[in-house]
């Protein structure tokens, strides 16, 4: 159940703990198994299950790259074609707004991705 390592430069949290040795992988896969089902932020279900040291997780985060912009996160999971992206932000030029409300308004996002995304972004686990 573990995902293969990302071949890009950006690793999760996940990845980094074990390449740290912090986490074993059996453990890494039932927190994501708990996760997957309950929600809530991996590093947390790490230490409230006693799977890994709240030191450990902390560093772990600090060595996480920064998510990126909405747009570009919804690209890289697929959702998102870039000249979708530029219709929506030649749109927010012209009239303003949240680029996620735009994205909704014009049917290029469903309510719930668009809400896992930005949970993802900012870090906050499930909404």
């Amino acid at each position: 159940m573990v995902r293969q390592m990302r071949a890009e430069t950006t690793l999760r949290l996940g990845d980094i703990l074990l390449q740290n040795a912090w986490v074993i992988e059996q453990n890494l896969n039932k927190a994501l198994h708990h996760q997957l089902i309950h929600g809530g932020l991996l590093g947390n279900i790490l230490v409230d299950f006693g799977w890994a040291e709240e030191s450990s997780v902390k560093e772990a985060s600090r060595l996480v790259p920064p998510k990126g912009r909405l747009g570009e996160m919804l690209i890289g999971l697929g959702v998102l074609t870039e000249a979708q992206l530029n219709k929506a932000l030649a749109f927010q030029q012209k009239s303003g707004g949240a680029i996620g409300d735009i994205l909704l308004s014009l049917n290029l996002v469903d309510a719930q991705t668009l809400c896992r995304t930005i949970a993802s972004q900012q870090g906050i686990g499930r909404i």
